[in-house]
């Protein structure tokens, strides 16, 4: 059970981390209509599917889990926040 919840916990840091860091670096954020997909989106605003993913750490390899209508997706980057430096945050659970 401790391990299941390191797991979850890590998770939901992770997923708060990276909609901290795409809020930060977003320029210009979209919200998803019904039978969007990130194809769709990716041609509509001119980038590709690789740099919509990308833009978008909610959406996995693949676009997996795929385009929510009602969400907030990034089709814009700011050049100045992106960076190739990784972060790493450590949880620690006490049962």
């Amino acid at each position: 059970m401790v391990v299941l919840n390191l797991a979850v916990g890590l998770f939901l840091v992770s997923v708060a981390s990276c909609r901290s860091i795409t809020k930060r670096s977003c320029m210009y954020p979209i919200v998803a209509e019904a039978g969007d997909t990130c194809a769709s989106l990716s041609t509509y605003w001119g980038i590709t599917v690789d740099q919509f993913i990308s833009y978008n750490p909610t959406i996995g390899p693949g676009c997996s889990p795929g385009v929510v209508a009602g969400r907030e997706y990034c089709v814009e980057q700011d050049p100045a926040a992106i960076t190739t430096t990784s972060r790493t945050s450590t949880v620690k659970f006490t049962a």
